[in-house]
């Protein structure tokens, strides 16, 4: 039983090395993605209303309050941003019924808001989030999400309340937003 509990362990530690490097491969596709098309003008309600047709919400409701007209520039991978944002929430969120998705300006720039009334992110793990590696799942998601926007100036960042939701701001600036049909 001695050999075979170890043939086992060394089994079950070659298929946790396999999944790494799957991850790892799926990564470096996704990461040499990023920037390789130019950046675009997006509607991010749209892009956000056709990601939400493709995952299953399991109850979660989610408010698209953003303006139909709204425009970003950015890297064609915008849906990837908001993939995650959204597959976080229900991953790890824990009791998430509601996402809200909203925008306002501030200043010249534009604050497009992502919240969700789930367990939140302990306020270490703020700014390690965006960190390669770091995370429950791969670590790359919000990874790739921080370098997708970094392209065109836009910035994330995490400023929900821990124990009472996940908030994310991305800052979108001067010149890289719009609202079709207005000066």
């Amino acid at each position: 039983t001695s050999d075979a509990a170890t043939v086992r362990d060394s089994l079950v530690n070659a298929v946790q090395a396999a999944d790494i490097i799957e991850e790892q491969i799926a990564f470096t596709k996704e990461y040499e993605l990023i920037g390789s098309e130019n950046p675009i003008w997006q509607n991010p309600s749209a892009v956000l209303d056709a990601t939400l047709r493709e995952v299953h919400m399991d109850g979660v409701v989610i408010t698209n309050s953003l303006d139909p007209g709204l425009e970003v520039y950015s890297d064609p991978m915008l849906r990837k941003v908001l993939f995650n944002l959204l597959d976080n929430a229900l991953r790890h969120g824990e009791r998430v019924s509601k996402i809200q998705v909203s925008a306002r300006s501030h200043g010249d720039d534009l604050l497009i808001v992502w919240e969700d009334n789930g367990v939140g992110i302990a306020q270490d793990d703020k700014d390690l989030i965006f960190e390669r590696g770091f995370g429950k799942n791969s670590g790359l998601g919000m990874f790739l999400a921080r370098e997708i926007l970094s392209i065109t100036g836009i910035t994330i960042r995490e400023t929900g309340e821990p124990g009472r939701g996940a908030r994310f701001e991305i800052r979108v600036p001067r010149g890289v937003h719009r609202t079709a049909g207005r000066a």
